[in-house]
């Protein structure tokens, strides 16, 4: 039976979002009212959740992006509301502060249970969240455990009898045990044989908004580069004026690395490859950063400006071995700064062939979930040039769609030359960036958590000034880059406080 909707509505703590609370509260009446005895438990769960979260909430909610950082609040439910903010734009912005200062005994009471990346737990929420996302209401027990196994996320095996256990010498237990802990936390509803999953607004709360944003995009990201309409209105615009459509003004053209190689195939004839199959002009140039962007050439002035879409390309092997060399990290880090804020990371190949493949697998699922990047994946060097020609196509219709509505944006594509002069800065190594690759090599630390604590603190002695201004307070040195940004997850700020502040 589905939940019954709430039938007075709660106390708002800022009178900001009272019309915002207002149009949840509607919205989960109006969709009860549409399907009488009909309404999804998880979606009225879902609702619920982000009706009492805004309504707690201390700080504003004006956009999309403002909704997607109350806790609570998955991704079904910024895109059910997304109409409900009419002319904004999600703010991919750096996160607001916490409230500075707060010290004092760290609160365990309320703290809620969360699976450690690379367990078996960790894999089995993400299986069921991703399959529920899907529309699909339970698993069955051995279909969890072979998509929790597939997903490549924990180092453990999920069910019995895999070649992973064979090596523990009798040591009897799988991955599938923690269950036990995931129906004890009311995380899954175990009935007989099926698993469901109770709590997926929750999970936001467990695993952050960008993995539930992901979920809640990965059949989309798939195959269009641009999921929605309000990720679109985030881009960069050529300039242009009022009215004037896209492929009238400009003509987008495909520009593929010098220096990248297409194993035996002459670089040559992948270029002629794209152009005949999709009719696109493709050019070839020596790219600063990335295998492959795009640019809008100026049919009238002949500028080139750079579209916000940039690929890095690996081959399965290649990948693997710039984990091994730590060259992966850097590489992401010199994208995430070049301007450009769709970063599309290309991995080319089957990972299962190579012996690494649960590193790769791990990897992949990294750059996707925490690091915001669009992993797409070809089986080899001819699917590789479809995408290419798939990805452009995208791109054309994306700003053909939206050119004359971001007229008013606030950002400008660079020229090509803009672009360039800003990637050639990137290799001015300075203190900040060679703390930020130290820090990236801390456990649970992202480059956008290292970029994020650099922002702050530019130098490792900054950094130690900051911890010592809170006199020993220990709880609040350990949680003060956590309370700084929402970029540095709890374990991350404790392990940056250990490297600085390690003691013995």
């Amino acid at each position: 039976m589905a939940p019954l909707v709430p039938k007075k509505k709660r106390k708002v703590n800022l009178p900001e979002n009272e019309e915002v609370a207002a149009r949840i509260f509607g919205k989960h009446r109006s969709m009860a009212a549409q399907q009488p005895g009909g309404f999804p438990e998880h979606q009225a769960r879902a609702l619920s959740a982000a009706y009492t979260g805004v309504c707690a909430a201390k700080e504003p909610v004006r956009t999309p992006g403002d909704l997607a950082r109350v806790t609570g609040v998955g991704g079904w439910v910024v895109d059910v509301m997304e109409d409900s903010f009419p002319g904004s734009s999600l703010d991919l912005s750096p996160p607001r502060s916490n409230t500075p200062g707060e010290t004092g005994k760290k609160n365990t009471r309320n703290k809620p249970y969360v699976p450690r990346m690379k367990s078996a737990a960790y894999a089995i929420m993400i299986a069921l969240c991703r399959e529920m996302e899907k529309g699909k209401e339970f698993m069955m027990r051995q279909e969890l455990i072979d998509a929790a196994e597939a997903s490549g996320l924990s180092q453990y095996a999920i069910g019995p009898n895999n070649s992973r256990n064979s090596r523990n010498d009798g040591y009897s237990f799988t991955g599938w045990n923690s269950m036990k802990m995931l129906t004890n936390k009311d995380l899954v509803e175990k009935e007989s044989n099926p698993a469901n999953l109770l709590h997926e607004p929750d999970l936001a709360h467990y695993f952050g908004p960008t993995v539930i944003s992901f979920i809640s995009t990965l059949n989309t990201s798939r195959s269009s580069p641009c999921s929605s309409s309000a990720e679109m209105s985030l881009l960069a615009m050529p300039s242009h004026q009022s009215n004037e459509s896209f492929l009238k003004a400009y003509e987008a053209v495909l520009i593929l690395d010098d220096q990248d190689t297409f194993g035996p195939r002459s670089r040559r004839k992948v270029v002629d490859n794209i152009r005949s199959q999709f009719n696109i002009p493709v050019e070839v140039k020596h790219l600063p950063v990335g295998d492959a962007l795009w640019i809008a050439r100026h049919k009238e002035l002949d500028t080139d400006y750079v579209l916000d879409f940039i690929v890095e390309r690996k081959n399965v092997e290649d990948l693997l071995g710039s984990i091994k060399d730590n060259r992966y990290k850097d590489q992401k880090l010199r994208l995430k700064k070049c301007g450009l804020r769709k970063l599309i990371y290309l991995v080319e190949g089957d990972v299962n062939t190579v012996d690494g493949s649960e590193s790769v697998k791990t990897a992949c699922f990294t750059t996707e979930v925490l690091e915001g990047f669009d992993v797409q994946r070809t089986t080899g060097y001819a699917d590789t040039e479809k995408k290419y020609g798939h990805l452009t196509g995208s791109i054309i219709d994306c700003y053909s769609r939206n050119f004359s509505a971001g007229a008013d944006t606030s950002r400008l594509c660079l020229t090509y030359d803009e672009f360039v002069k800003r990637c050639s800065d990137l290799e001015k190594v300075t203190m900040s960036d060679i703390f930020a690759v130290q820090l990236m090599q801390v456990p649970q630390v992202t480059e956008e958590a290292a970029l994020a604590v650099t922002s702050l603190y530019p130098t490792l002695l900054s950094l130690a000034k900051a911890y010592t201004m809170l006199d020993g307070d220990r709880c609040a040195q350990e949680e003060m880059l956590q309370n700084k940004s929402d970029m540095v997850n709890a374990g991350a700020s404790k392990n940056i406080f250990k490297l600085i502040w390690a003691e013995g």
